[in-house]
């Protein structure tokens, strides 16, 4: 059995903010298949952000060929998942991204 970890970090948000960022809504459009030795690379890009909502948009890639693409809508709500407006803070830390650390894509095991 192969198995792949795939950890998505959200930073600080519940602790500086109160705030979370569930997943309200996702699309993907699979392009061809990907296997489970094959290296992916996942590409993310800040699609759209509004008052309480931010969509992303996703293309995963292997050897540069687009395997899929897609995208995900978050909802910004509180801690006791109330509908809340993003901190204009949180928006432009969306928006600029971090950069992966040098050998962070994906554990294998």
């Amino acid at each position: 059995m192969v198995k792949t970890e795939i950890r998505v970090i959200y930073g600080d948000t519940d602790q500086m903010h109160g705030l979370l960022l569930p997943v309200a809504e996702a699309h993907v459009s699979y392009r061809t298949p990907a296997r489970y030795d094959d290296l992916l690379a996942v590409e993310i890009s800040l699609a759209e952000a509004r008052r309480a909502s931010a969509r992303f948009d996703y293309r995963i890639l292997r050897d540069g060929e687009v395997v899929a693409t897609g995208h995900t809508v978050h909802a910004c709500v509180d801690l006791e998942g109330r509908v809340r407006r993003m901190p204009r803070e949180l928006l432009e830390r969306l928006s600029v991204g971090e950069p992966c650390a040098a050998g962070a894509e994906l554990a294998k095991g």
